[in-house]
């Protein structure tokens, strides 16, 4: 038996637009023929968003573990000892320089420029972070406002239709 799919190019020689067109009209709900917009597709993006975050857990509140992660992550284990000896966190891994390598006992130029590199990238990304927060915060004050209306409708949908 052929599948739905085949069946309606088969029989009919009316477009897939008309199809589609035919599905979402059904999908249209309540008296006020407004589609309503998916809320699960606004909590995916908050939930990646989440996500994305908790990867990213705000590096102000990195402890020193997390700080020797980075480090193992970076390929510079060797220095791991005293970053750990010296209680570097999060918050103090901002903060380092030049000078402040050297006096944790890095040596090597190339690492200190590797590590001034991603920890410029570091504060890029909780830049970018700070940025998408505010437009989650924005998207959720829509959506509220949004749902705020759609309820509203619908009950001022269900009053008329009980009259």
């Amino acid at each position: 038996a052929p599948t739905l799919g085949e069946d309606l190019s088969a029989s009919s020689s009316s477009s897939s637009v008309e199809i589609s067109g035919l599905l979402s009209t059904a999908k249209m709900s309540g008296c006020s023929h407004t589609p309503v917009l998916s809320s699960d597709e606004i909590l995916d993006e908050v939930q990646s968003l989440k996500q994305h975050q908790w990867q990213q857990r705000s590096i102000t509140e990195w402890t020193s573990q997390q700080v020797a992660r980075w480090l193992t992550g970076l390929n510079l284990d060797q220095h791991i000892p005293e970053f750990t000896a010296k209680n570097i966190d999060g918050e103090q891994l901002l903060q380092v320089d030049g000078d402040k390598l050297k006096s944790l006992g890095v040596t090597s130029s190339q690492d200190r420029s590797l590590i001034k590199k991603k920890i410029k990238d570091l504060k890029v990304l909780m830049e970018k972070t700070r940025r998408n927060q505010e437009k989650v915060e924005k998207k959720r004050e829509k959506l509220r406002k949004r749902e705020l209306e759609l309820q509203q409708k619908k009950d001022a949908c269900k009053e008329s239709s009980t009259e």
